[in-house]
C-alpha cells in the first residue's frame, strides 16, 4: 500500500517548529497491517528543483525500520563510478561536492555558505536567491540547498536534542577568510564567548558595519568587515585603536619596555601615575596607548574605571610578569584596521549613527541594563551611562529600523530591555561574566535582539 502526496514544508521558525509540521503530517498515516504488500509506505514531494525534477521523503527508510524517512531526488545519482545506483544523498555527497565549489570559486562560495548558514538557522531561501549562484560544476546551487534543507530536517528528528543537525553544520566546508583577530584588552561587556550566536546574526550581505559601543572589539576582529564605523566615548580606548593603526610597532616597543621591568604593586602604580598625568595633559599618543593596554592586563579583572576627574583607579591585580600583549595579533589588528575603510570616532553612539543608511549593519553592544533595581548603571566614563541614554538607545533603534538597516543589540536579560525593544525578535543566551568581584555571580543570562531574520 503506497500514498503520494505533494505537500511543501517552511523552513521557518525554530528547530522544533519545522520538525513538528512535519512530524504531525507523518503522524496522519494510516498504518499498514504487516510485512510485503500489507506494509504501508508513503512518499511526500517536499521540494521542486530548478530541473523539474523533485525532493521526496520515502518513509520509512526501511521497512519496519522505526520512525524514519530518507531524503530522495528524482532522476539523482550520487553514487561513485561502478557503485549502485543511489537516488539519495549522503551528507559526505553534498559536503564533496561545496568543497569543489569553494576550491573553483571562493567568492562565490562565500555567498552560497551564507545561504546554507541561513537553512541551518531555520529561514527560507528564495529560489531567485539560489539562481544567483551560478557555478560551473557540480550540482545546482538549489539542489544543494534544498536537499541539505531535509537532511538536517531529519537530523534534528533523529536527533532529538538537535545534536545531529549541529554534526551536520559542522562538516560543511568554511568559507575561506582572514584570520580572527583577538581584543587587545580586556573590557566590560566582552563578546568573545558570544562570537558564535553573533555570527549566525549576521545579515548574508551589507554596505557598512556600524559597531557604536566597541569596546575590546571582539566581533569586529572576529569578521573583520572591509568598511566599518566603530565609536566609543572612551577617549584612551579610542587612541588606542588610532594609535596601534598608526603607530603599532611604537605602542609593541613601549609595552615591551614596561615588561621588562618587574612588576609589583609599586610598579603598577607608578605606570598607573604615569599614565594619568598623560590624560590630565591630554596627550593622546603611543605611549598613553602602550600604558592603558599595559594596565589593563595587570589592574584587578581587567577593569576601566575612572573617578570624578577622568583618572584611572583600578588597583594592581597581583600579576608579576608575562608579556602584556600578543604582538603578532596587534600587529594584525593595526593591518586590519590599516588596509580596510574603517573610521574610528569618540563620539556618542547617536552621533555616530547618523550617516547609517538601508542596508547597512549595525551592532549595539551598549553597557548593560542593571540586573536590579537596587544597582547602579555603568560607569565607565565620567559620563556613565543613565536609564535615559538607554531609553535614547531604543529610540534610535527603532529609527534605524525604519530605515531599512540591519541591527542587532545585546544586553542583560532584564523585563527592562525586553519592555524597551518589544515587538522585535529576542533570544536569550546564557553567559559567564568575566567582570565582577564576586565569582558566584559570574553567571547570566543575555539577549540578542534582531529586527530581521539573522537567527532562531
Amino acid at each position: 500500500m503506497e500514498t503520494r502526496e505533494t505537500c511543501f514544508f517552511s523552513n521557518e521558525g525554530t528547530r522544533n517548529e519545522v520538525r513538528m509540521r512535519v512530524v504531525q503530517k507523518f503522524a496522519q498515516e494510516v498504518p499498514g497491517i504487516g510485512p510485503g504488500g500489507d506494509a504501508h509506505r508513503c512518499l511526500y514531494y517536499v521540494e521542486r528543483l530548478q530541473s523539474g525534477d523533485r525532493v521526496y521523503l520515502r518513509r520509512p527508510a526501511r521497512l519496519l525500520g522505526g520512525f524514519d524517512f530518507l531524503v530522495c531526488v528524482e532522476n539523482a545519482n550520487y553514487a561513485a563510478p561502478g557503485q549502485r545506483r543511489r537516488n539519495f544523498p549522503k551528507l559526505e555527497d553534498l559536503t564533496a561536492d561545496l568543497q569543489a565549489k569553494k576550491a573553483e570559486n571562493p567568492a562565490l562560495y562565500a555567498k552560497l555558505y551564507a545561504l546554507l548558514r541561513r537553512v541551518y538557522e531555520c529561514h527560507n531561501v528564495e529560489d531567485g536567491e539560489m539562481a544567483s549562484l551560478p557555478f560551473s560544476s557540480g550540482l545546482p546551487a538549489d539542489h544543494i540547498l534544498k536537499t541539505i534543507k531535509w537532511l538536517f530536517i531529519e537530523q534534528d528528528i533523529r536527533y532529538w536534542n538537535y545534536s545531529g543537525r549541529n554534526m551536520s553544520w559542522a562538516a560543511v566546508p568554511r568559507p575561506d577568510g582572514p584570520p580572527p583577530l583577538s581584543p587587545f584588552v580586556k573590557w566590560a561587556g566582552g563578546k568573545k564567548q558570544l562570537l558564535e550566536q553573533l555570527r549566525r546574526k549576521m545579515p548574508v550581505s551589507f554596505g557598512t558595519y556600524y559597531e557604536p559601543f566597541v569596546g575590546g572589539g571582539a566581533f569586529l576582529l572576529d569578521f573583520q568587515p572591509s568598511r566599518a564605523v566603530v565609536s566609543d566615548t572612551n577617549e584612551q580606548l579610542i587612541n588606542a585603536y588610532i594609535q596601534i593603526r598608526d603607530n603599532t610597532e611604537a605602542v609593541i616597543a613601549a609595552i615591551r619596555s614596561y615588561d621588562a621591568a618587574p612588576c609589583d604593586r609599586d610598579y603598577y602604580l607608578s605606570i598607573r601615575a604615569a599614565y594619568n598625568e598623560k590624560i590630565a595633559a591630554g596627550a593622546l599618543d603611543a605611549q598613553c596607548a602602550a600604558m592603558m593596554i599595559w594596565l589593563n592586563k595587570h589592574c584587578f579583572n581587567g577593569l576601566y574605571r575612572v573617578n570624578a576627574e577622568g583618572l584611572f583607579n583600578v588597583p594592581y591585580n597581583n600579576r608579576r610578569g608575562g608579556a602584556s600583549v600578543d604582538e603578532e595579533n596587534l600587529r594584525g589588528v593595526g593591518a586590519y584596521l590599516r588596509s580596510a575603510r574603517v573610521d574610528i570616532r569618540q563620539d556618542d553612539f547617536e552621533s555616530a549613527c547618523a550617516g547609517v543608511q538601508a542596508g547597512d549593519f549595525v551592532y549595539f553592544d551598549s553597557p548593560y541594563v542593571p540586573v536590579s533595581a537596587t544597582a547602579n548603571f555603568t560607569d565607565y566614563t565620567t559620563g556613565g551611562f543613565s536609564l535615559d541614554d538607554h531609553k535614547r538607545l531604543a529610540a534610535l533603534f527603532r529609527r534605524l529600523d525604519g530605515l531599512g538597516a540591519y541591527l542587532v543589540l545585546s544586553n542583560h536579560d532584564v523585563p527592562l530591555v525586553r519592555q524597551l525593544y518589544r515587538g522585535y525578535r529576542i533570544e536569550a543566551i546564557a553567559v559567564r561574566r568575566s567582570i565582577n568581584r564576586d565569582a558566584s555571580k559570574r553567571v547570566g543570562q543575555e539577549v540578542i535582539i534582531t529586527n530581521f531574520h539573522g537567527g532562531f
